[in-house]
């Protein structure tokens, strides 16, 4: 089962996303705040796919997209033999894990990694403030 926000995305993208409902994939919801991001993401992907694979002969599989200690993870599997767009790919896929670590999660800002209720999240100073978190950099260090 998926969330609402994640099968939006997998009905404009069915080249990256073709195996919605296949056992292999596991998928859940995409925070609100990086819906942009995870969307943005599979148009990288889907342009990779379309400019360097115009026979469509490479098997993209994408196994899992969620949230892990505030922080996106895209898990795939891609069964190519070139090289070069393998690693477009996992640059790509790299750039958005990476950017996600400074994207509220609940709004779409910029953000910075906080602990709520024990839980690593990235939040904007307004939703960190209203949910009572604090900076974990800050509370990192002081274990």
């Amino acid at each position: 089962m998926i969330g609402e926000n994640l099968q939006k995305i997998t009905n404009k993208y069915p080249r990256i996303l073709k195996d919605l409902d296949s056992d292999v994939l596991v998928m859940s919801e995409i925070p609100e705040g990086w819906i942009d991001l995870v969307d943005n993401l599979c148009a990288d992907l889907n342009n990779l796919m379309e400019e360097m694979d115009p026979e469509n002969i490479t098997n993209l599989v994408v196994l899992q997209v969620k949230e892990k200690f505030g922080s996106l993870r895209f898990y795939y599997h891609i069964d190519t033999e070139n090289n070069s767009l393998y690693q477009r790919l996992k640059e790509a896929i790299h750039k958005a894990e990476v950017t996600s670590q400074t994207v509220c999660q609940f709004t779409g800002k910029h953000g910075e990694l906080c602990m709520h209720n024990r839980w690593l999240m990235v939040l904007c100073e307004d939703k960190r403030i209203e949910l009572g978190a604090t900076k974990a950099r800050k509370e990192l260090n002081s274990l």
